[in-house]
């Protein structure tokens, strides 16, 4: 994205979208005519001249394995709430 961002008035009712979603944490579409400036009021708003290079050098998560060390501490995915009832009574 260029660095010569011009904040409109379409960009700033942007801006209010997305806070109000953010807030509300729900989810928002955002639709209009094609060259008003939604994708790079998307890009400016998420920092994305800051992350996407991170997000292009980390790879995206979808396609990446994740190990860890810690043990589930729940109880497993066949017990039932009897089960668990006798196993936390002992």
């Amino acid at each position: 994205m260029s660095r010569d961002f011009i904040v409109t008035k379409e960009h700033r009712r942007f801006v209010e979208f997305a806070n109000a979603i953010r807030k509300d944490t729900s989810i928002g579409i955002c639709h209009g005519e094609a060259g008003v400036g939604k994708t790079q009021s998307a890009r400016r708003y998420a920092h994305w001249d800051t992350l996407g290079t991170f997000i292009d050098e980390w790879g995206h998560a979808a396609n990446r394995t994740w190990t860890s060390t810690r043990r589930p501490t729940g109880p497993g995915p066949s017990s039932t709430p009897l089960r668990s009832n006798q196993n936390t009574a002992r």
